[in-house]
């Protein structure tokens, strides 16, 4: 009897300790995969974790966003979808969501979300209204619109930050405006170049799988802003550059 008695009762009990250890760890392994560059190893680890917390809407979106540097929008959209469903009063998932809309040309879907995240957070909120202003900026709509956003989140930041800056520089060329583009995307990308100086300096004093992936990040988002400087240049007339 107590053969069959104790595990009915004892595995119930230690199934959510199991889960919650096995989900730190997937997270951990992803965590040390994406710092090394191996999107693939990432999502096979956050894949574990889904596979034993599927209605958590912190893993959906970081399977998300891994699907989404893997090339895989259609999942990606999958788990925007189920996360927003988890969290509808919450902008995290509608953020991701806006993005992969954009990157699946579904102009009025990227909007409606990227509406939905400005209309969450708080009024002036920096982070909504760079999201805002960069997807109408991808999707070539609402320019003006778009220069008045990236223009308030800036005002309303801390300093000017390379991330907006990238974007202002972004809608001033298409704008047509292409010198003050250069000059917004030159400082973008000093400040995220020095950023990522200190990131180095750091190490040895902060957690080296934390510094690795926000030197992940820095890079991405260097490549980002030369890609834009680059079309300024060209718009400008300055081909060697």
């Amino acid at each position: 009897v107590a053969l069959v008695l104790l595990p009915a009762v004892v595995i119930p009990e230690l199934l959510p300790f199991v889960r919650d250890v096995v989900v730190e760890w997937s997270l951990q392994e992803a965590a040390s995969r994406e710092a090394q560059g191996d999107v693939v190893g990432a999502l096979g680890a956050v894949e574990r974790a889904v596979a034993w917390h599927a209605e958590d809407a912190d893993l959906l979106i970081r399977r998300g966003h891994l699907r989404l540097q893997n090339r895989d929008p259609a999942g990606a959209i999958l788990d925007a979808d189920r996360a927003v469903t988890l969290e509808p009063l919450t902008p995290r998932a509608r953020r991701l969501r806006a993005l992969v809309h954009t990157v699946l040309e579904r102009p009025d879907e990227a909007l409606a979300d990227a509406e939905a995240v400005v209309g969450m957070s708080v009024p002036g909120d920096p982070e909504s209204l760079n999201l805002r202003a960069y997807t109408r900026a991808q999707l070539k709509r609402d320019l003006p619109e778009a220069l008045a956003d990236i223009e308030l989140a800036i005002e309303r930041g801390a300093g000017e930050l390379p991330e907006h800056l990238d974007t202002r520089g972004y809608i001033l060329h298409l704008l047509g405006r292409h010198h003050e583009a250069i000059d917004d995307l030159n400082r973008a990308i000093d400040g995220m170049q020095a950023l990522r100086g200190r990131l180095e300096l750091s190490r040895g004093r902060a957690d080296p799988i934390e510094i690795d992936l926000r030197l992940r990040v820095a890079d991405q988002g260097l490549a980002v802003m030369h890609h834009h400087r680059g079309e300024a240049c060209a718009a400008a007339g300055f081909e060697g550059q």
